[in-house]
């Protein structure tokens, strides 16, 4: 005789809510260990780029490379889609290229940041690498080019001098009579070495002093007067046009930061 079992409908509906439970936690737990992953990759990936660009400060540049060849095989380990291998190596790309930046006197003006724009178009891993070995090696070739340095002596020992007394009134036809040469010959000769002007070159030491004085606290008025210009409103006037703040905007940036 066939048997027909009745469920109550009550248990069928405890039934389901404890699947559809169990699936949830399932999902969640899913969910977890996929973020959980992912944020070790990415402390992973930026671990390496922070190893990359120590190496590149410290003129390293065959291990920066290998770090950077070990990185692009690892995207390309993971089976990517291409606009995620591109984007991958699009922020490494950037962070050397930042860091470059950041350790170097480029005038804002000269700075040139990879566009993404650029990478978009590229339809293949291997013509991603392509791309990215061009604008790291220009990079690691600039900076063997400063490394060599300044050539001539006269600006070498005239630079540290500057670096001492940037807050004395040193004007350029001083320095050319300590250095028994023409002012005209000096400047140019300066400009060429280092690339700026030697005005450009004082400003810039005295608005990095200033920056280090002003976030341990010490009053504007004083900053000024440390850093060589006897001028409140001159000192910031100039401070502003060269950071885009005032000196005490600056002074509550560096509070809030702490």
């Amino acid at each position: 005789m066939l048997r027909v079992f009745v469920v109550d409908d009550e248990c069928l509906v405890i039934e389901g809510i404890r699947l559809l439970m169990e699936e949830a936690l399932r999902k969640a737990e899913e969910i977890y260990f996929k973020s959980t992953l992912e944020e070790m990759h990415r402390k992973h990936v930026s671990g390496s780029v922070d190893k990359m660009i120590e190496k590149l400060l410290k003129s390293d540049y065959d291990s920066a490379l290998a770090i950077f060849e070990e990185l692009k095989t690892e995207f390309e380990s993971e089976n990517p889609t291409i606009e995620e291998y591109r984007w991958n190596v699009f922020m490494v790309c950037t962070s050397v290229v930042s860091c470059y930046y950041d350790n170097t006197k480029v005038n804002l003006s000269e700075k040139h940041f990879p566009s993404y724009k650029n990478f978009k178009i590229l339809n293949t891993c291997q013509e991603v690498n392509q791309y990215v070995d061009e604008i790291i090696l220009n990079i690691i070739n600039k900076m063997k080019r400063e490394q060599d340095g300044i050539t001539h002596d006269s600006i070498r020992n005239l630079i540290g001098y500057i670096e001492e007394h940037y807050n004395e009134d040193i004007s350029l036809n001083q320095l050319a009579e300590m250095l028994n040469m023409s002012p005209v010959y000096l400047s140019a000769l300066f400009k060429e070495e280092t690339g700026i002007s030697y005005v450009k070159y004082l400003t810039e030491i005295r608005m990095k002093k200033a920056k280090e004085l002003l976030s341990q606290g010490h009053l504007v008025y004083e900053v000024c007067e440390m850093v060589g210009y006897p001028n409140y409103r001159y000192f910031c006037d100039l401070f502003k046009k060269r950071t885009g703040m005032t000196p005490n905007e600056y002074k509550g940036t560096v509070r809030k930061n702490r």
